[in-house]
């Protein structure tokens, strides 16, 4: 008797989801919520382990069509909209960009001063949180050039950290004699 029950709904659930391929149907609003979402998975995850792995399937694959055809109408009539994402971004200009006029710098903003150490009476040591030294060391990634040109290492015939190969201590990808010699 339970068999006869199990067919009959996957029948039925197979039947809903072919309906679901064929037809667009309309998701209503309190669906398209990210946690209603989740918990709709969550259920048919708990569908799947404990009660029957067919329906669980049919059910997650109805839904899954469901909300693809809902976000695909969702994307296609937003770009439908919007026209200028479809043309590349430099037709918008000549090769001159003639008229194109530098952005303003912001007043509000204070001027980015050189790296200074002061210190008060009190034994207060004031510096800059950004300079324009430290911004060019963060960006390049270098904060101490002296220790980049003496590029750091442990053995003479190695590579240093910085990969600088100073000292011509180049080893070729493939060296068919030192495999001979070490290995045969």
């Amino acid at each position: 008797m339970n068999n006869i029950i199990l067919i009959g709904l996957r029948i039925i659930l197979l039947l809903l989801l072919i309906t679901v391929i064929i037809y667009d149907i309309d998701i209503p609003l309190i669906l398209n919520t990210q946690t209603n979402q989740m918990i709709i998975a969550i259920l048919i995850i708990l569908i799947i382990i404990l009660f029957d792995e067919i329906i669980g399937f049919l059910i997650g694959t109805t839904f899954l069509i469901i909300y693809f055809k809902y976000y695909q109408k969702k994307f296609n009539n937003n770009n439908n909209d919007i026209n200028e994402n479809k043309k590349p971004l430099l037709n918008d200009y000549n090769d001159n960009f003639i008229g194109d006029v530098k952005p303003e710098p912001n007043n509000r903003l204070p001027i980015i001063e050189n790296d200074y150490i002061n210190q008060n009476n009190d034994g207060c040591i004031e510096m800059p949180y950004i300079s324009n030294e430290l911004l060019n060391k963060a960006q390049n990634n270098i904060y101490d050039l002296n220790n980049y040109n003496n590029e750091i290492k442990i053995s003479t015939d190695a590579y240093g950290i910085q990969g600088l190969n100073a000292d011509s201590v180049h080893y070729l990808a493939f060296d068919k004699n030192e495999i001979i010699n070490n290995y045969f």
